[in-house]
């Protein structure tokens, strides 16, 4: 990765940030789901949380979530709330534990996970690779 180191690097690095969060997504629906998850500094934290740990192949439930954002970075019950709009939206699913149907798993759903792709391209500068494999990059780790 390209180290920053003159004011136009770090100008080109806000000038891409600024464009992923103000540039209009491909369709509506990418629009909503970028509104979505910009809605709040709490939302913005709380989907950093949930995609990185996505990203990197941990399983993990919507208490694991609030239990280690709240209170530092929003309350329970807006965390909670969050969670649950984006269930609504058709953004997150849950998927239950094999061994214990009691506890589920919170996932990001394939389109989404696709948008927040597109937002994290423009918000490096870089553009996704027509070769992505969009199975592997979207492939939820298994449960239990």
């Amino acid at each position: 990765m390209k180290k920053l180191k003159t004011r136009k690097d770090f100008g080109e690095k806000t000038s891409s940030i600024y464009a992923a969060l103000t540039h209009h997504m491909p369709s509506s629906e990418h629009e909503k789901a970028r509104r979505f998850f910009l809605q709040s500094t709490t939302a913005r934290v709380t989907i950093l949380y949930i995609m990185s740990n996505f990203f990197d192949g941990k399983s993990f439930t919507a208490t694991d979530v609030y239990a280690e954002l709240s209170p530092k970075y929003g309350s329970k019950s807006s965390i909670v709330n969050f969670i649950s709009l984006g269930l609504k939206k058709g953004y997150f699913c849950f998927e239950p534990c094999d061994k214990d149907k009691r506890k589920k798993y919170l996932f990001p759903r394939t389109e989404f996970t696709k948008s927040w792709c597109q937002f994290i391209s423009r918000s490096e500068g870089a553009p996704i690779d027509d070769s992505v494999n969009w199975n592997a990059v979207c492939a939820r780790p298994k449960v239990c």
